[in-house]
């Protein structure tokens, strides 16, 4: 399994981030988690780790308060190439509805999964054999 050096959390829900945090552990996928509640603190955080690896990958929900997910990955949009290009994105979220997925796929972004988050979910949209 691909190893990141740091992966962060994005969603408001508590039991959601705990759940994650404890399926990603599992699977060694790293050592280092952040966490935050909404696409606005996900932002702040990025802004604030510039120069570090931190985050390498985001799981991020869309219906969160302040700054919603696709909100955020229009911001997103404005960060330099080089941060963009190292930074990877996965939606994970409770949405089923085709616009969410559409919409989502019009973004740079390695995977659109469902809520709950499985091991086998991780493997494939890391691209790793089960």
């Amino acid at each position: 399994m691909k190893q990141f050096k740091c992966v962060l959390l994005v969603d408001d829900d508590v039991v959601s981030n705990f759940l994650n945090k404890e399926i990603l552990s599992s699977i060694g996928i790293t050592n280092e988690f952040h966490v935050v509640t909404n696409g606005e603190e996900a932002i702040n955080f990025i802004n604030n780790n510039v120069g570090s690896d931190c985050p390498d990958l985001i799981f991020l929900d869309i219906n969160m308060p302040v700054m919603d997910g696709f909100q955020f990955l229009e911001e997103f949009e404005q960060f330099p190439n080089q941060q963009r290009e190292r930074i990877k994105i996965v939606m994970l979220t409770s949405s089923s509805n085709k616009k969410d997925i559409e919409r989502a796929y019009q973004f740079p972004i390695l995977g659109y999964l469902n809520k709950p988050l499985t091991i086998a979910d991780v493997k494939s949209v890391l691209g790793v054999a089960s």
